[in-house]
């Protein structure tokens, strides 16, 4: 079963809402074109899900390198998620006919296909100084290409899960780029995603419910000048402080 992009999306929606109920908040604030970025928290493997499904326009995912099977490590390949596995560990898909998960998963492995993202060896140091400035030269340059030929970039800037849901500091990536590329950067939270990503705590019946919050942009008029270290840290400070304000809002 062949389905199009946006068949696929209302379907796994459709799938999703027996664990979670969705409430999207502010999806009029992300701009209809051009080049912008997403920072949002990151507390569950659910969030990149979400905001696929849930996001008014396609984004490009700034990911690990260790998500993707195969690929160069700018392009990527495909990601490494083990659709079997996930659904012998969940009691609650086992509620379901066999033929819809059949049909489920083939959807779910065709919305795949239609994830673009960029890989990040994180913390990459490579055989010499040299190596290493030329990797985060060039993986800036991918992400840059991308923002000018008006890609929605999503950038978890805490760079790794919260376990327990509470903010972490942020890395300086998002900024860096918002100032070399001077497009908006989009706040935005998600609340209650903490565990959902673990199918063993799926259980008939239980919903819980889900706050993708889409704050008001930050223009590039309102950036610090120039893209210094002070710069950097400065407009990293301000997407941090507008994403904490929207978790406590939702």
């Amino acid at each position: 079963m062949e389905l199009k992009r946006e068949d696929r999306i209302l379907f796994l929606r459709s799938l999703l809402s027996h664990f979670a109920q969705i409430r999207v908040q502010g999806s009029s604030n992300i701009p209809e074109s051009g080049g912008v970025i997403l920072a949002c928290n990151h507390s569950d493997v659910s969030d990149g899900l979400i905001q696929l499904l849930y996001t008014t326009r396609p984004i490009v995912f700034l990911a690990k390198s260790e998500l993707f099977e195969s690929g160069s490590r700018l392009t990527g390949g495909s990601l490494g998620i083990n659709i079997e596995d996930l659904l012998s560990r969940s009691d609650i898909l086992g509620q379901f006919p066999k033929d819809f998960l059949a049909d489920a998963m083939n959807l779910i492995s065709q919305f795949i296909k239609d994830v673009e993202a960029v890989p990040i060896i994180r913390s990459y140091r490579g055989g010499t100084s040299h190596e290493s400035a030329a990797y985060y030269r060039d993986l800036t340059t991918a992400i840059l290409s991308r923002l000018d030929g008006g890609h929605a970039i999503a950038i978890y800037p805490e760079g790794k899960r919260s376990e327990d849901g509470k903010l972490l500091p942020f890395r300086g990536l998002a900024a860096r780029l918002a100032l070399a590329a001077r497009v908006p950067i989009v706040p935005c939270a998600l609340v209650g995603t903490t565990g959902l990503g673990n199918p063993a705590a799926w259980k008939p019946g239980r919903i819980r419910t889900v706050v993708y919050h889409i704050g008001v942009p930050i223009a590039p008029e309102t950036f610090p000048e120039g893209n210094s270290k002070k710069a950097v840290k400065r407009l990293t400070e301000t997407i941090r402080d507008r994403v904490k304000e929207l978790l406590v809002q939702s």
